[in-house]
């Protein structure tokens, strides 16, 4: 399998230290694939300090905002809508970050993993078919949790809220050198090489 190449980012996005920053990006789905809901639902069990930022629209955005208010968190989620450059607009407009978060039911490869991983930002993501499993190196660059399970995806979240990532931006960084322009060119040639000689 040869996936999509992510090209190294030579800027940062730091991590605050007064409060747990969590961001998407994304398509709103309230369920479905990518299963707001469930992070919303995760969401309403913290406790402490926390907010998150939605960097992304879709059908589901007024259903997603309206139950956030339902379940008494509108006032700790801030709604950007679609951004032509997300990274550019998070580095600009929230400037630091604790972990990125997805509750998707499945995916392909999902790229924004990659490429928040690329400026050295931690990630949670449930463990579902296929992509997150092949990206997320368990307390190196993130945390896998099991589709669907809020509980554990509320522990992950309140662990971060404590500032409990062992790893550095820059291993974070590193632990996906194999997904990097320069090595997936690379791989993909040798591939192409193995394949001509059989």
């Amino acid at each position: 399998v040869i996936f999509n190449p992510v090209t190294p980012q030579s800027i940062v996005i730091p991590r605050p230290t007064d409060k747990a920053v969590f961001i998407y990006v994304g398509r709103l789905k309230f369920e479905g694939q990518k299963r707001i809901k469930d992070m919303l639902d995760a969401f309403s069990g913290l406790k402490g300090e926390w907010e998150c930022h939605f960097i992304g629209d879709g059908s589901d955005t007024e259903v997603c905002q309206a139950y956030a208010q339902q379940r008494g968190i509108a006032d700790r989620l801030h709604w950007h809508g679609w951004q032509e450059k997300p990274w550019e607009y998070v580095q600009t407009e929230i400037k630091q970050v604790s972990a990125f978060v997805m509750s998707s039911a499945f995916e392909g490869l999902p790229m924004t993993l990659l490429e928040a991983m690329s400026y050295g930002i931690y990630c949670v993501s449930s463990d579902c078919p296929s992509g997150p499993g092949d990206i997320i190196k368990n307390g190196v660059n993130g945390q896998l949790y099991p589709p669907g399970d809020t509980h554990h995806f509320v522990k992950t979240l309140s662990q971060l809220q404590t500032n409990e990532i062992n790893s550095s931006i820059e291993e974070i960084k590193n632990s996906i050198s194999e997904f990097y322009d320069k090595n997936y060119y690379a791989k993909f040639i040798n591939a192409i090489a193995i394949e001509k000689n059989r």
